[in-house]
Parts: C-alpha cells; structure tokens; sequence
C-alpha cells in the first residue's frame, strides 16, 4: 500500500473530505488528490497530515507502527 492509499483509507475512515483534510494542513484540495493518486511521494505537510488523520508518521510513510 502507498502512501497516497494510506492516506485516502485513513481519511475516509474518519469521514474526512478531501477539501477538509486540505483546510486542516494547509494545503489545496488538488494537492490532496494528487497525494492519494500518487503523484506526491513525500509530500511536505506530513506530520501535519498525520496529526489531522490521528495516526503516526511513520504508519504513513512506511505501513508500519500503530495508527
């Protein structure tokens, strides 16, 4: 699973568009698209990213570690 799938799974588990998750890190709408279409493999905003999706990191950068 990539980073981008985490992402998606982990957003759509908490019921989190993608135009909210966007306002909570501070990045556009598109910019979360392209990160769950794998266009963005380390995206910049990613402990931000984690704090909004309530899991660690490292679960989403590697698939490892609790979430």
């Amino acid at each position: 699973m990539t980073i981008g799938e985490r992402v998606k799974n982990k957003r759509i588990e908490l019921n989190i568009s993608q135009a909210s998750l966007a306002e909570l890190v501070g990045m556009k709408q598109q910019s979360i698209s392209d990160l769950e279409a794998g266009h963005i493999e380390k995206p910049r905003n990613i402990v931000e990213i984690a704090k909004a999706l309530n899991c660690s990191v490292e679960w989403l950068y590697y698939g490892t570690a609790e979430h």
